[in-house]
């Protein structure tokens, strides 16, 4: 949280953790390696996974967690590709040590038609509506499905999205539902375009001064030193991260006051 680098990791993908010990799914390459074989989601429990897992998105209360993972494998170019596994879901159940094992798993989704999913990456629940997003970069939106996989036809973003449909992040209000962010990732500069949790409806956008090609965002609720409250956090271009005092962003688009 102070900018400190931990350490490195051959070619991460995504992060997702839960809870105050940290329990993290990580998705990443090793380095050197080209073969879609090679990718692992490192808590080793996925024998019969994902191909080329990607996103991850935890949901749950100990000792039993629900994890989601994307799977952006290698499908036909033609109209009978099966795109129904383009989501993996773990139930995973940890011992009084701490140690886990798969519950169940199952690959969810729509094999074809308005809900499959084509170029997958980032991922993100909605625990209260039991509403998942995924990015999809050849539809340039994010699908909206319940928790099983069934497609709720809805498109966040659709026709809005002039880039890459990238990093998502929700952020939790008192009083109000709250909003989803979602990342238009462009080149020169990336867009955050903001959503009401409840309806979807869009509420507008910011950007940063030069924050680009932007991955992966979070938000963090809890104050943050250096800002008046909450801080929005960006990747900007692979090397750096861009961080957004949250209490100005709220004031220009005009959102709930009692977001932080």
């Amino acid at each position: 949280r102070n900018g400190e680098k931990l350490g490195i990791e051959p070619d991460p993908l995504s992060v997702a953790a839960f809870g105050q010990r940290q329990y993290q799914v990580r998705t990443i390459r090793d380095c050197g390696v080209s073969n879609q074989q090679d990718y692992r989601v490192e808590i080793e429990l996925l024998s019969g996974g994902p191909v080329y897992p990607y996103g991850a998105v935890i949901e749950g209360t100990l000792p039993e967690l629900t994890i989601w993972v994307t799977d952006d494998y290698d499908v036909p170019a033609d109209s009978t590709a099966d795109l129904s596994g383009r989501v993996h879901r773990f139930v995973v159940r940890f011992d009084s040590l701490g140690a886990p094992s798969v519950v169940s798993h199952a690959a969810i989704g729509e094999r074809n038609g308005p809900g499959a999913l084509a170029v997958v990456e980032t991922i993100g629940f909605d625990p209260t509506r039991q509403r998942l997003l995924v990015a999809d970069e050849a539809r340039k939106a994010y699908l909206v499905f319940d928790r099983d996989g069934h497609f709720l036809d809805r498109a966040l973003a659709d026709g809005m999205i002039t880039g890459d449909p990238e990093g998502m992040a929700l952020v939790g209000c008192e009083g109000s539902p709250g909003y989803w962010i979602v990342t238009d990732q462009q080149p020169t500069v990336s867009w955050f375009r903001v959503f009401r949790r409840d309806d979807l409806a869009y509420v507008g956008s910011f950007r940063g001064e030069r924050t680009a090609n932007t991955d992966g965002v979070t938000f963090a609720a809890a104050p943050v030193p250096g800002f008046a409250g909450s801080a929005f956090f960006a990747v900007h271009d692979d090397q750096a991260v861009s961080a957004f005092d949250w209490a100005t962003v709220r004031d220009a688009l005009g959102l709930d006051p009692g977001c932080r």
